[in-house]
């Protein structure tokens, strides 16, 4: 760990290297009413971080794990060979986390997008963009990620094998449960090779 701060104005900046880190603590402060749970697994992290003159911090991430442990109820996924770097900028009226790329080899995924915690309503607004994403090896992640959210379920009821070349989700609310609402939530994609199951309609 290495960096400089002004005794007076309180701005500064540094790096910190953590080995075997824990990102629960980063997740339960970023999503304190998340669904799910990160579990204790090893994440080596590179943080490059600035602080300005009224209490604004800007830090960016950098780490790479052998597996990430997630958990909901009482059912747990993992993503291995996760790779992340990411931004996080904290002001007096928004936290916003960019995340410029997280990727695993298993389920294969790569994702980005910027998540901002702001004072006024709507206080969340989400955005991500995946891309090579694998819909078999995906399908049982995304539904515990998600905690088995309606329209979640529904996607994949449709979707059985194949790849999303790219999608993108865009929502917002006032609280995690909000960000799931059919009313808020936008998900747009293109397949490749994808099998999919289109259930039968009764006649009206």
């Amino acid at each position: 760990m290495n960096g400089l701060v002004n005794t007076k104005t309180y701005s500064g900046s540094g790096q910190i290297q953590v080995t075997s880190a824990q990102p629960r603590e980063l997740i339960d402060y970023v999503l304190p009413d998340t669904p799910f749970q990160v579990l204790d697994t090893p994440v080596d992290l590179s943080i490059d971080w600035r602080t300005g003159t009224h209490g604004e911090l800007r830090a960016t991430l950098r780490g790479a794990g052998g597996k990430l442990l997630f958990r909901h109820a009482e059912q747990s996924v993992s993503l291995q060979d996760t790779r992340i770097d990411a931004t996080l900028h904290i002001d007096k009226d928004a936290t916003t986390l960019s995340l410029r790329e997280l990727s695993a080899s298993e389920p294969e995924l790569t994702l980005s997008g910027t998540l901002t915690v702001g004072k006024t309503s709507p206080r969340l607004d989400l955005h991500l963009d995946g891309s090579r994403i694998d819909i078999g090896a995906t399908r049982r992640t995304a539904m515990v990620l998600s905690a088995e959210n309606e329209i979640v379920t529904q996607l994949f009821t449709v979707l059985k094998t194949g790849r999303i070349s790219s999608v993108s989700v865009d929502t917002r609310g006032d609280t995690l449960e909000e960000l799931g609402n059919r009313d808020h939530l936008k998900i747009a994609g293109r397949l490749r090779d994808a099998d999919l199951h289109i259930p039968t309609i009764p006649w009206i």
